[in-house]
This record gives structure tokens, C-alpha cells and sequence, in this order.
């Protein structure tokens, strides 16, 4: 085996190559916040922006929903549907805690995959 083949043997077995993986779909969770802080108004906002981020979103992708205030609850599991309703879980909103809202979009979302969490919040947090 000449010189440069060996050198190239080497090169492979100790760097390791790897090639990039593309990934095709997105995982979106939105954390929206329900609590007393944020006005009803606010609340249709943030609706119309959830609405129009998965219309916009590619084929494949997936998204869910966790409603929260000083509680959290998951409005909708984490799918690909092409439409979001107006939250029906009713969470405790006499106080805000974006840190159990946080916590439970994490737990929705599947390890090795392109995820993201979006909050929709004024972000006054008074607890956790």
C-alpha cells in the first residue's frame, strides 16, 4: 500500500467523515398565553399569528399548541393539521408562569428532530 493511501486510511478512520442531514419538517410548538395580563384583543392577535404561521408552514411540518397562565395545558398534540381554533382549555389566569408552559412544550416535542417552541406572551411572568 503506498504512502498516501495509508495516510488516507488513516484520515478516515480517525476523523470519523460525516455528511450533513437535511431536514425536511419542523416541529413548532406556541406556548400562548391566557392569562389575566392579556387582553382579550391581544389574545385574537396572537391567534391570527399562530393561524397564519402554520397556514405559511411546509408541507410536512407539525405544530402544536400549549395554552398556559400560572398553569399549562396542551390545547392541541403536536400534528399536521392545516388549522388552529380558538383555545378551549381553560388554565388558571390569575397568574403567569412561562417557565411550566416552557416545560411542557419541551415534553411535546420529539429528540432528534428540528423543534421549536414560539411564546406568545406580553411576558410579565409571576411565577416560576
Amino acid at each position: 500500500m503506498s504512502s498516501a493511501g495509508m495516510v488516507a486510511m488513516l484520515c478516515a478512520v480517525f476523523f470519523s467523515p460525516s455528511f450533513p442531514q437535511w431536514v425536511d419538517r419542523m416541529n413548532v410548538i406556541f406556548l400562548l398565553d391566557q392569562s389575566d395580563s392579556v387582553s382579550p384583543s391581544a389574545r385574537a392577535r396572537a391567534l391570527q399569528f399562530v393561524q397564519a404561521a402554520v397556514r405559511a408552514a411546509n408541507p410536512g411540518d407539525q405544530h402544536g399548541i400549549v395554552v398556559f397562565g400560572a398553569d399549562a395545558a396542551v390545547e392541541q398534540a403536536l400534528d399536521g393539521r392545516p388549522d388552529v381554533e380558538a383555545p378551549q382549555h381553560a388554565v388558571n389566569s390569575r397568574g403567569t408562569n412561562i417557565f411550566h408552559a416552557i416545560q411542557l412544550g419541551q415534553a411535546m416535542l420529539p429528540a432528534g428532530q428540528s423543534n421549536r417552541i414560539v411564546l406568545v406572551s406580553d411576558g410579565r411572568q409571576t411565577a416560576g
